[in-house]
């Protein structure tokens, strides 16, 4: 009986293997460890390869959206004010229910332990 030693050669993920996985994981909302669970791959290994492309990422073009800001109306017509027997005064808006007026309330008057 002949015996005979065949050699497999393991081929080792490379860079685009990597670099797939990196993309995918910026573009989901997963943690790193999150992610490399869920896709099989080893963590460490992830977090090496991520470093990798480090200046990769950071070269890719940033994209803004435009934000309209609008400033909040000064009128205090739309509030009540309370002076408290502390001498405390409170503007609270008329859209907060009462269940939360009397807690804030309660927390205002009570002294400092």
């Amino acid at each position: 009986m002949q015996t005979t030693s065949e050699s497999v050669t393991i081929k080792k993920p490379g860079k685009e293997f990597w670099l797939e996985h990196v993309n995918q994981w910026e573009s989901g909302n997963l943690s790193q460890r999150a992610y490399c669970k869920q896709a099989g791959i080893n963590y460490s290994t992830f977090v090496y390869w991520r470093g990798q492309f480090l200046p990769e990422i950071k070269a890719k073009p940033c994209h803004f959206l435009p934000v309209e800001i609008k400033q909040a109306p000064s009128d205090t017509s739309h509030s009540i004010k309370i002076k408290l027997v502390t001498g405390n005064i409170i503007c609270i808006p008329t859209n907060i229910g009462i269940p939360e007026i009397a807690k804030l309330i309660r927390l205002l008057e009570t002294p400092d332990a």
